[in-house]
């Protein structure tokens, strides 16, 4: 398993990194710089390839204070497509983290000792999970890990299962994919009426099932993921199709960023 080893102290300091990632295919190399977006809340690296060139970012370090993080499709310009070791571990207070589609790897202790997380989303692309790196929440404290439930795009099947399903029964977690709004195993015309009510405001979802809901990705529940819950039951559409847009469910984009000293 290739893996990304960050030492980082602060935004003022550069990481030390011992790095091999694939991007498209192709090994590239982890920055040795760290950079701090406006605001605050992210530390990233870029991956580069052979021409010192950026081909992603890495997240090194959350530094908000969010209950719910939507991590930014968008660092420095770059796509995000890992999150690094350590990241988010010790942030007692998030209750929920939605990943970008675009990341593909998750680092080792990423959301270690996150005792009230409830739910994470991980996208279909994510299948490097750096060891199971839930494993240690779980294994730290049970009790406060409980309600821990990991999001997925789809429900597998027994010749093709789901990565982010394998990793629930692995970690022996709740496990539920998009559009099943009713978290009962399964997606029919039901999940359809219960995002209709919330759009009506007859109902209001809560946070997870909003995140589960929104199966278009465009940031907000509306008519349109009602629509495509119900092409899928009916099989016109095998796959769930995503709203082009720059991010996933209302992540700013950081257009701005200013480098750590160091």
């Amino acid at each position: 398993m290739k893996k990304i080893i960050l030492w980082a102290v602060s935004a003022a300091l550069t990481v030390c990194v011992i790095a091999a990632f694939t991007v498209n295919g192709f090994a590239v190399a982890q920055d040795t710089k760290v950079y701090v977006t406006k605001d605050g809340n992210y530390q990233y690296s870029y991956l580069l390839d052979d021409d010192a060139s950026p081909v992603g970012a890495v997240v090194v370090r959350y530094n908000g204070n969010e209950k719910e993080v939507r991590v930014p499709n968008f660092l420095g310009g770059q796509k995000v497509v890992a999150i690094g070791d350590n990241a988010f571990d010790f942030k007692i207070y998030i209750e929920g983290i939605i990943l970008p589609t675009s990341v593909t790897y998750v680092g080792l202790y990423a959301f270690a000792d996150c005792y009230s997380l409830e739910y994470i989303y991980l996208p279909g692309a994510c299948v490097d999970f750096g060891g199971n790196n839930l494993n240690y929440t779980v294994n730290a404290d049970l009790s406060k890990c409980e309600n821990l439930t990991i999001i997925g795009d789809y429900y597998g099947t027994e010749d093709e299962p789901v990565a982010a399903e394998v990793l629930a029964q692995d970690l022996n977690l709740e496990y539920v994919a998009l559009g099943d709004v009713s978290m009962d195993g399964e997606i029919g015309a039901d999940d359809a009426r219960l995002v209709l009510r919330h759009v009506a405001k007859l109902d209001e979802l809560s946070p997870m099932q909003q995140v589960i809901a929104d199966v278009d990705r465009g940031g907000e529940i509306d008519s349109a993921d009602a629509r495509g819950i119900l092409r899928k039951v009916a099989k016109l559409d095998p796959e769930w199709i995503f709203a082009e847009i720059g991010d996933y469910a209302g992540a700013p984009v950081e257009d701005e960023t200013v480098p750590a000293a160091g």
